[in-house]
């Protein structure tokens, strides 16, 4: 974990979790956001029935959730389902890469306080993504998910300036 920098290890303190600066979470969003475009775009072409089923039943789940305010329950799945599309993706070196820097926003989402937005406007993004994914027109879920990454890194930029 001192690799990736999520730990710094401090004379007479031990190992100690580092915070994100401003600049660790937009480059770590932009990685994500171009790892996760082209998993999508393989996703359209590659993914089975099965994978698309798992993908559209995380997506009502976290709908559930968002209309009763869950919001810890609403982000577990999001998380889910990213990891779901970049799996669905086929693409093993992509997989890898992803779970990388996924380790890596998951943080950033909880250390900002990102996970306390109101995910209104999220599930609404995700709607016009998954729909998208789910009859495989690769530039339309490409598209939504790339405004929804957008989205994602002004509410983590602007959750990071608060706290500095």
């Amino acid at each position: 974990m001192t690799k990736e920098g999520l730990l710094e290890l401090q004379a007479n303190r031990g190992a100690v979790v580092t915070r994100p600066t401003l600049t660790d979470a937009l480059e770590n969003l932009e990685i994500v956001t171009v790892l996760e475009s082209l998993a999508i775009e393989l996703a359209c072409e590659h993914a089975n029935d099965e994978q698309l089923a798992n993908i559209e039943q995380l997506n009502s789940k976290m709908r559930d959730h968002c209309e009763r305010n869950e919001i810890l329950d609403y982000y577990e799945l999001n998380n889910e389902i990213h990891k779901a599309f970049v799996m669905a993706s086929g693409n093993s070196a992509l997989v890898s890469m992803h779970e990388h820097v996924d380790r890596h926003i998951t943080r950033l989402q909880k250390l900002s306080g990102a996970l306390k937005e109101n995910p209104k406007g999220s599930m609404a993004e995700h709607e016009r993504f998954i729909s998208a994914l789910l009859s495989r027109n690769a530039s339309e879920a490409k598209a939504g998910l790339e405004a929804h990454l957008a989205s994602v890194t002004e509410v983590i930029k602007k959750r990071i300036a608060e706290s500095e």
